[in-house]
């Protein structure tokens, strides 16, 4: 009783009902031994009361409605948006498919999700069967992790999908799409190339502004442009401070300018940094944008700033990872160790102290903290390393085993 009308096409059963609702049932589900109309939600279209089909256009998504006054309607359900959108793919028709689906606003991460092989195994002719930088750009622009198969456009999917991504989507499609621009034109996809590493790079923004370092004067596209296209998907402060962390002054002149940023506030800043030198320079950048360990590897390189690295390190507790970077010949290793090892002392911890005045040969101090401690045996065997008399070195002893007595 609920059904006014129904119109059967190759791959769908249009269903006109009295509630004004046009229902696309695709026929294949008729096979199913749970079809029901609950399991056809997703697939209503709704549409004025009264109104009946007058024609589906063959090979499309067109439904021509006509209504009660008589006027003639063009309508596209997405059901058969998306049958169109998988015939056209499935043919390697991708040029076509991409028009339907910007022509009915659908998702277009199902580019991908529809079948990931194809990215995989087809980039090359998915780009340039495109072949327009600007639509592959907005294709990127609305990549995302989510696989539109089994969420938004379930229903158009058989029930038992699930999704067909073995690995992380967006790094996979960003780099092969990345590594197919740069093999057919490089320059005429400089943009997409951008993208693509500023999404599916672990360091989006990093790797990003390493490409555009080396964009050659003579490209189509000059760096200020490319900082400029980046600042549509980075926010302000963001892009000033990746720049400014790549240590090309120019390019974080650049950024800052682009950014809208007050000169009061970056020219002198970057007018102070020219005057140092490149390590000593490239720890400020960092230090002053708090990527401390970053720092600290340019630091530890600069001979003349010994006070202040070892009070850096202090500050910021990167001993560990300071006596990781520097050299064990240099005096600079020694410097860290002891400062280390008093800081621990200083911590309430004797036996993590005295091990590392230990390795150091400072054996007087290791016996301290030892003693401290209370570990007889180790205090007996730094104070065998300690070049005393006979007699000075029993008293030592007797006077050892009191302590950690009264411990």
């Amino acid at each position: 009783n609920f059904c006014t009308q129904f119109y059967v096409t190759e791959t769908f059963v249009l269903v006109v009902i009295k509630c004004c609702h046009l229902l696309c049932i695709p026929i294949a589900t008729f096979q199913r031994d749970d079809c029901c109309l609950d399991s056809f939600e997703e697939n209503f279209r709704n549409i004025e009361n009264g109104a009946r089909i007058v024609a589906v256009v063959p090979n499309s998504s067109n439904i021509v409605l006509q209504m009660p006054r008589g006027n003639i309607e063009l309508i596209n359900p997405r059901p058969l948006v998306i049958h169109d959108f998988k015939t056209k793919f499935d043919d390697a028709m991708y040029d076509q498919a991409l028009i339907i689906l910007k022509r009915n606003r659908v998702d277009l991460n199902i580019l991908f999700d529809h079948n990931p092989s194809v990215i995989i195994h087809d980039t090359m002719s998915f780009v340039k069967k495109i072949n327009d930088q600007n639509l592959l750009v907005q294709i990127l622009a609305e990549l995302n992790c989510n696989d539109v198969t089994i969420t938004i456009y379930k229903s158009m999917y058989p029930p038992d999908r699930t999704s067909l991504w073995e690995s992380n989507k967006i790094s996979v499609v960003c780099n092969s799409i990345q590594r197919t621009c740069v093999e057919i034109d490089e320059e005429q996809y400089k943009f997409v190339i951008i993208l693509s590493i500023l999404k599916g790079s672990e360091l989006g923004e990093e790797d990003a502004l390493k490409y555009i370092m080396e964009i050659n004067p003579e490209s189509k596209i000059s760096k200020e442009e490319a900082l400029k296209f980046i600042k549509l998907y980075v926010s302000s402060e963001v892009l000033y401070k990746k720049a400014l962390g790549t240590y090309d002054l120019t390019l974080a002149l650049m950024a800052a300018q682009i950014t809208s940023r007050d000169p009061k506030e970056y020219v002198p800043y970057l007018q102070r940094l020219e005057n140092f030198d490149p390590l000593y320079r490239n720890y400020i950048i960092d230090s002053d944008m708090k990527n401390y360990k970053k720092a600290l590897t340019n630091i530890v390189q600069c001979n003349d700033q010994v006070e202040e690295c070892l009070q850096f390190i202090k500050t910021h507790n990167l001993h560990v990872e300071a006596l990781k970077l520097v050299d064990k010949s240099k005096s600079l290793y020694r410097l860290i160790g002891l400062q280390f090892a008093q800081i621990l002392s200083e911590n309430k911890q004797p036996v993590n102290s005295a091990i590392v005045y230990f390795s150091f040969n400072e054996f007087e101090s290791a016996l301290s903290q030892f003693c401290d401690a209370g570990c007889y045996e180790e205090s007996m065997m730094s104070l065998n390393l300690i070049a005393d008399s006979c007699l000075e070195n029993t008293k030592r002893r007797l006077n050892i085993l009191s302590r950690i007595q009264i411990l």
